[in-house]
């Protein structure tokens, strides 16, 4: 059937580039589940640099611009919806309307939320341009990735160069997420220095003896040089490549970064969806998510294990998991 409505998404300009992703995959999402195109996207301010890496033209649903003779219709679905169940509110509810950064959006999350938002596209007149909500997350959409078709579309999207921090022999990558999360900031996401020293340790044994360790993080990385002269052996020590940026906001490394963890063999993601599009866009042969997250992992090929957890029952998975490749 042919296409007849176009989606337009809004990333909130402010925020990282998972966060902008996770928003812009949100319409293309919509997109393929209610046959639709969505109109380019371009990452906005902080995340701007992106732009370089990624053509999200190369989607089979993706339109890099509209024929200016066609009579289209403009529609905003982000209107007063506070009798459906599946809603979220954003902001003061008298101060939601479509004008508002403070708008409503869909809990994707809910199935009831995300029925009605595919309904509620599929209602709208043919040739119209509808307005998705501004900051739209994409929720339970993202277990579409675990459709090799859907997943393969999303792929060709990102295209990243080759850099000089990539070891030449097959590595592990660990991304320790700081900047934004910490002991007083985001709490509720910060994992400890303590998980994350036992965790090298632990890998670093069972792992093959000549690979790599990277890590991938922001702000000071003391603590893991100091603690890996005190407590690792000389061989274990001398395979630790620390990637991070005394930076916590939005700077260059971090797409070094993101390459970094994109072509590691082993990948271990923070709860974020930073390292989460590194696994997902990636090809290696295991890929671990240390997050306080108590659901599974929405994508089926992730492991996920909680750091509140008893550690020698993470312990006895990981290993499992390792014996699994290796």
């Amino acid at each position: 059937m042919e296409k007849s409505k176009y989606l337009l998404v809004y990333p909130d300009g402010y925020s990282r580039f998972g966060h902008q992703t996770g928003t812009i995959l949100s319409g293309l999402f919509l997109a393929h589940l209610t046959n639709s195109f969505l109109i380019k996207p371009t990452y906005k301010y902080f995340s701007d640099k992106w732009n370089d890496f990624t053509d999200w033209s190369n989607s089979s649903f993706v339109l890099d611009s509209i024929n200016s003779s066609m009579r289209l219709k403009i529609k905003y679905i982000q209107n007063d919806q506070s009798h459906i169940e599946g809603i979220k509110i954003i902001g003061p509810e008298s101060n939601a309307n479509v004008n508002s950064l403070k708008c409503r959006v869909w809990d994707t999350n809910s199935q009831v939320g995300l029925s009605e938002l595919i309904s509620t596209i599929k209602k709208q007149e043919e040739h119209s341009i509808i307005n998705l909500p501004f900051d739209q997350a994409p929720g339970k959409m993202m277990t579409l990735l675990n459709d090799p078709l859907i997943l393969k579309d999303v792929q060709s999207i990102f295209q990243f160069p080759h850099i000089k921090y990539i070891p030449s022999t097959p590595y592990l990558c660990i991304h320790i997420r700081r900047g934004d999360v910490t002991e007083l900031h985001n709490s509720h996401l910060f994992v400890s220095n303590e998980f994350y020293f036992k965790l090298i340790k632990l890998m670093a044994r069972h792992i093959p003896p000549d690979m790599p360790i990277v890590i991938c993080t922001q702000g000071d990385v003391s603590w893991i040089r100091n603690r890996a002269v005190k407590d690792l052996s000389k061989e274990i020590s001398s395979r630790i490549r620390l990637f991070s940026t005394q930076e916590l906001f939005i700077n260059d490394s971090e797409v070094d970064a993101f390459i970094l963890m994109l072509n590691s063999d082993i990948l271990i993601s923070a709860g974020s969806s930073f390292s989460y599009l590194a696994g997902i866009l990636g090809s290696q042969v295991l890929n671990i998510d240390i997050s306080r997250e108590n659901d599974e992992h929405f994508m089926k090929d992730f492991k996920r294990i909680h750091p509140d957890h008893n550690f020698d029952e993470s312990y006895s998975t990981i290993i499992s998991l390792l014996n699994s490749v290796y």
